[in-house]
């Protein structure tokens, strides 16, 4: 028996090395020191613990570098619903690609102070302000941190996420883009229609057409203290970019792109999103078939990497006003 673990705990060893050495490999690396960043193993990156002040409460986070000085740019990522402390594995995905992070427990988790909110009342108008304060005080501070100083500053966020980034990205300080993965672009009452009806089906989409959901999306009743993104993402005046999974059953795909095209059409040619017909609500994974991280992931880096170079060019700082 022991003999067989220790074969078995050499064999992944030996997977490992052939990880991080062999060049091809190089996504299947950075997802295995993103792994070991989960599992509570310090890699490589450097990482240094941050505490920052917001609505009266002292929150607690991390800020990862990569080993590209100065950073191509700085993101502060924000969390989906729930109960999220840091998410140093992702915050080490976005490091690896020359991305400056800083990751955060959420107000009233982990080592974060302050009151969490949960329930109805999460996805309240008054705590979706809060929660973009909090990631406002977090821009602020990394903005003022000696190795980022000058480094192009925006916000990611995830799911729920992408309800607040937009709140967050209309207060100082300035940031020069906001980049969404599987976040809604309608109202709250319209996700928790559609995920009513597809959440907990795993093959929704086998068994439902685009127009029976176009449909039944009619029949949504809104609640009084509904919360809708279009008017604080009409004010907004920075590059945004939506990376959205075809087979979401979370939220409504289709009506979160006829939205977007809406306010492209309305003059904000700034927008720009991407539907990947194979994903699902969870769009940043890793392919362990092609040995690559998604598809969403890259070209959600790529355009961060592009963004932040325009808005780094001499005479480029008024991208961020709005």
């Amino acid at each position: 028996m022991k003999r067989t673990m220790f074969i078995g705990l050499g064999l992944l060893a030996a997977f490992a090395a052939a990880l991080l050495f062999v060049p091809r490999l190089r996504d299947a690396r950075v997802v295995l020191g993103a792994v070991f960043v989960r599992l509570g193993v310090v890699v490589g990156l450097d990482r240094e613990n941050l505490e920052f002040h917001s609505g009266g409460s002292t929150l607690s986070g991390t800020i990862v570098f990569p080993e590209e000085s100065p950073p191509r740019a700085a993101i502060v990522l924000i969390h989906g619903s729930g109960r999220a402390t840091r998410m140093l594995w992702l915050a080490h995905l976005f490091a690896s690609e020359g991305i400056a992070v800083l990751t955060y427990d959420k107000r009233g988790v982990g080592r974060s102070g302050g009151q969490f909110v949960g329930g109805l009342s999460a996805a309240s108008t008054a705590n979706f302000d809060l929660l973009a304060q909090d990631a406002v005080a977090g821009a602020a501070a990394i903005s003022q941190h000696p190795r980022l100083r000058g480094t192009p500053v925006g916000y990611v966020g995830l799911s729920q996420g992408g309800w607040i980034a937009p709140i967050a990205a209309t207060k100082p300080p300035v940031v020069s883009f906001i980049a969404v993965f599987s976040g809604p672009v309608t109202t709250v009452s319209e996700e928790g229609h559609f995920s009513n009806l597809a959440e907990n089906d795993s093959t929704f989409w086998k068994t439902h057409t685009r127009q029976e959901v176009a449909e039944y999306m009619k029949s949504v009743s809104h609640v009084p203290d509904d919360v809708d993104p279009r008017p604080t993402l009409s004010r907004l005046h920075i590059p945004a970019f939506w990376a959205f999974g075809g087979q979401d059953n979370v939220m409504p795909v289709d009506l979160s792109v006829t939205r977007l095209e809406e306010l492209i059409a309305k003059g904000q040619s700034q927008f720009r999103y991407q539907v990947y017909p194979e994903y699902g609500h969870k769009v940043i994974e890793f392919d362990f078939f092609r040995v690559a991280l998604s598809h969403p992931f890259r070209e959600g880096v790529d355009w961060i990497k592009k963004t932040a170079g325009v808005a780094a060019q001499p005479g480029a700082a008024a991208v961020g006003r709005y």
